[in-house]
């Protein structure tokens, strides 16, 4: 880059090595940066000439900056274990105080003896060992089913020996194990019926505004799902012709660099091979609640890197008369999901699957 600069010291902005349709420049890249690199700055997208600018934070998948995000990119990265543990932590599934609780003593801000100069015994009785590396071994050896029930387990137990241990320390009084015992198992037991009672509620996903709904003018319904797994995506569409009920799959292997740009090309295909079949008013159905949303509201998804596909996305559906975006559920869309999968296990890319298939049952929620 700075060779480049060098001998181009006038280049600047994007422009410069751009055509005025809004196209790399092959031929002044080439000059600049040399033949080994052509190939992979050519590859990148590039939005239209009519698209503004866009600024991102490229460490954002929205592309927004946050001062949080700025002291993260500033410090150490954070541990995959260690992020992993904070979220069962933090999880809905568990209440505040006794997440809160957890924390504070893992994290060391619990004030016991080790942690005041003015105590000259140091060791603690009740914490003479680490209580993140003990809640780190005992989650790694139980089931992610269990991990829930010992993290509550946990938070009743910290709560009600930390508890003893001050009666003890600054009232002098005579701790009864038995009542402490007691009290844990308590609260551990109104724990698990405060989730139980909250269960229902929060595994109720809200799929409002997510997407529109099939009408009278809807020609063929489009449901389009996607696989994805190390850079390689399976991606598979059903078109349902709604008036015939008949029903034609399409599956293919392809690349992609994350799940949610392997659902976007798998929509993005589906348009193409509606408007290649003629058909003038469309539903487009897929599981990517975040695209469908975005999609739905004539607006860009928040993830800057599929920008330009959003973009072709955008152009494809206004060649249609009628086109609309629905949010369909996972358990409706399980064909589509199981032959995109077997597509992502095929030994070529872009290997091509068309076939008729059984009518696809359309959910009450989406008419």
């Amino acid at each position: 880059m700075n060779k480049a600069r060098q001998r181009f010291p006038f280049l600047k902005p994007v422009a410069d090595i751009s055509n005025e349709d809004g196209s790399w420049n092959s031929v002044l890249i080439s000059q600049v940066f040399g033949e080994s690199l052509v190939g992979k700055i050519i590859g990148i997208a590039r939005l239209p000439k009519t698209e503004a600018n866009l600024l991102v934070w490229k460490g954002a998948t929205d592309g927004m900056f946050s001062v949080k995000r700025g002291y993260e990119a500033t410090h150490l990265p954070w541990s995959t274990a260690d992020s992993n543990l904070w979220k069962k932590i933090w999880n809905h599934g568990i209440q505040f105080r006794l997440s809160f609780i957890i924390w504070r003593a893992m994290m060391g801000c619990l004030p016991t003896r080790d942690r005041l100069g003015f105590v000259v015994e140091k060791m603690c009785p009740f914490f003479a060992d680490t209580v993140k590396g003990r809640i780190e071994w005992m989650l790694s050896i139980l089931s992610s089913d269990l991990t829930s029930n010992l993290l509550k387990f946990t938070g009743c137990l910290i709560d009600e020996v930390w508890k003893a241990r001050n009666e003890v320390l600054y009232k002098s009084k005579l701790i009864n194990i038995t009542e402490v015992r007691s009290s844990i198992l308590r609260k551990f037991s109104e724990a698990m019926v405060a989730v139980e009672a909250d269960g229902p509620a929060s595994k109720t996903q809200d799929t409002g505004g997510a997407g529109g709904k099939i009408n009278a003018a809807t020609e063929v319904l489009c449901v389009s799902n996607a696989s994805w797994k190390n850079g390689e995506a399976g991606l598979a569409v059903g078109l349902l012709h709604i008036r015939e009920n008949r029903v034609f799959w399409f599956a293919r292997k392809d690349k992609a660099e994350s799940a949610a740009e392997a659902e976007m090309m798998a929509i993005l295909w589906g348009l193409q091979l509606a408007a290649v079949k003629g058909f003038r008013s469309i539903v487009i159905a897929s599981d990517a609640m975040v695209l469908i949303r975005a999609l739905h509201e004539k607006r860009y998804p928040p993830l800057w890197k599929l920008r330009h596909m959003a973009v072709e996305v955008f152009s494809v559906s206004n060649t249609f008369v009628n086109c609309s975006f629905c949010f369909l559920n996972r358990k409706d869309n399980m064909e589509c999901d199981a032959l995109a999968k077997r597509a992502r296990n095929w030994n070529y890319v872009d290997e091509y699957f068309d076939r008729e298939g059984s009518p696809f049952v359309i959910p009450t929620y989406l008419l």
